[in-house]
């Protein structure tokens, strides 16, 4: 819950999302962020699942549930930066 109020209140170019979370999961927070966009017709955030579950299945839920990537823990800093270049063109070498 505390994830969507902060939402509500500031920008964020990125959310990490965990997906094991208490009160309301991670998956439902990011389904509830997703509905406020549309709402809002604002700007659709960056929301990338954090989980221990590296499962196939849990990937597709966690992009149906609408988050933009799924990152297993713990992180492996190659990989994260990977990603983070791939969304945000940062960090890519001159030719």
């Amino acid at each position: 819950m505390e994830a969507i109020e902060k939402f509500k209140s500031n920008r964020y170019d990125l959310i990490l999302m965990d997906i094991q979370m208490p009160v309301l999961d991670g998956l439902n927070a990011t389904k509830k962020i997703r509905e406020i966009e549309t709402l809002r017709n604002s700007e659709r955030v960056m929301i990338w699942a954090l989980t221990a579950d590296a499962y196939f299945s849990q990937q597709k839920k966690s992009i149906e549930f609408g988050c933009d990537e799924h990152i297993s823990k713990p992180i492996v800093k190659k990989d994260f930066i990977s990603k983070i270049t791939k969304h945000f063109n940062v960090f890519k070498k001159s030719a």
